[in-house]
């Protein structure tokens, strides 16, 4: 686990996890992260690219960050905060609530861009 904070790892893995084991609240539900794989309309042999790539990196793509995403809302949620853009985000965005469906989908860099980037 040199790769992430063991705390990140205890509130992802250990409590949500094995708590939701195979539902769809169930941080690491393959059927459900790997939803916008299933449903792009691309050729095959880029998909296959794309689960190589993953398999060579979901450690750093998808794991690090987001068990730091779950810990932070953990912390959050336990203090009685809600998630907010930053003050520096978009006008539009700014100081507002981010979107319960940003906080139940995996964030990585794909996450970040393209159409699940909009709210």
């Amino acid at each position: 686990l040199d790769w992430m904070l063991v705390e990140a790892w205890n509130v992802e893995h250990n409590q949500l996890h094995h708590y939701c084991l195979g539902e769809m609240s169930d941080p690491d539900l393959v059927e459900n992260n790997l939803m916008t794989l299933r449903e792009d309309k691309g050729p095959m042999w880029a998909k296959y690219m794309r689960v190589a790539f993953f398999m060579m990196t979901w450690k750093w793509f998808y794991y690090a960050p987001n068990t730091f995403k779950m810990l932070s809302l953990h912390e959050l949620r336990r203090n009685g905060q809600t998630a907010t853009f930053p003050a520096d985000a978009a006008k539009k965005y700014a100081g507002t609530p981010v979107p319960e469906r940003w906080l139940d989908r995996p964030w990585t860099v794909a996450a970040l861009v393209g159409k699940s980037a909009n709210v």
